[in-house]
């Protein structure tokens, strides 16, 4: 009797083992990845990637960065640059493939040149530029108003300026270019600040205080220089008129030169 229960028992217990899956070796899968359809960034459209799994074990998610998977194939709206592609199935075998997106977007060359400074406060800038590349005609605008084929650019106020260049194809670009106002530290700011700050008892050596007796010194703090005089909490003592001020401003603005 203790027999005949035995042999039941034993063979509840093969027939459970006989269907635990066995443990599956990526290293030896036949998951494959390849790119089935790509479309190059150009200048109305962005990249795509379609991508197809094969072999594995179904069902499949794809990944473009290594983080974010999904079960969908096509990837949009991409930048054109280099990506590494990846698939997982469903045993959590992994294949990578690298590839890249193309670019179809033109080459423009510009070069701009600062023909006559702007003036403190003025507006007799002017820039000279050069263009190139795209497809046929090119076509201009500065800071956002349309110039047609002409991109030379006259009374200008001191500052930044952006050029916009089109062509025939709707491709376009935009660079910037910096119109300073030229003034002068030796014949126009030197005297506010030798007058003003670096004075006895003021931005002068022993007084614990930076030396303004020290070109690179001014140059250093010249940030701080333009945002205290407009404040009106630098000079210490005494005041600058509001023209000095827009001169100080004026010149840091333009790099705080030693001109």
């Amino acid at each position: 009797m203790k027999l005949r229960l035995l042999v039941p028992v034993l063979a509840v217990l093969f027939s459970a083992c006989d269907k635990e899956e066995e443990a599956v070796d990526c290293a030896v899968s036949d998951l494959g990845l390849a790119v089935v359809s790509q479309r190059a960034v150009s200048c109305t459209e962005a990249g795509t990637v379609s991508l197809l799994a094969s072999g594995g074990s179904a069902p499949y998610e794809y990944s473009l960065d290594g983080v974010s998977f999904r079960e969908t194939t096509d990837f949009t709206g991409l930048s054109a640059g280099a990506y590494t592609a990846i698939v997982r199935d469903d045993n959590q075998c992994t294949k990578m493939l690298s590839l890249t997106v193309a670019s179809d977007l033109p080459s423009f060359e510009i070069s701009m040149t600062v023909a006559q400074n702007a003036g403190c406060g003025g507006s007799d800038g002017a820039i000279s530029v050069t263009a190139s590349g795209g497809t046929g005609q090119l076509t201009y605008a500065w800071d956002g108003v349309d110039r047609g084929i002409d991109p030379q650019l006259t009374g200008l106020a001191n500052g930044e300026h952006i050029l916009g260049v089109t062509d025939a194809a709707g491709c376009s670009t935009e660079q910037s270019v910096y119109v300073p106002s030229g003034i002068s530290y030796a014949t126009s700011i030197s005297a506010i600040i030798q007058n003003n700050c670096a004075i006895s008892g003021c931005h002068v050596a022993g007084t614990g205080i930076v030396d303004f007796g020290q070109f690179d010194n001014i140059q250093e703090k010249a940030a701080d220089i333009k945002s205290l005089t407009q404040s009106k909490t630098m000079p210490r003592n005494g005041e600058i008129s509001d023209e000095e001020i827009a001169m100080l401003a004026c010149w840091v603005d333009d790099g705080a030169l030693d001109n």
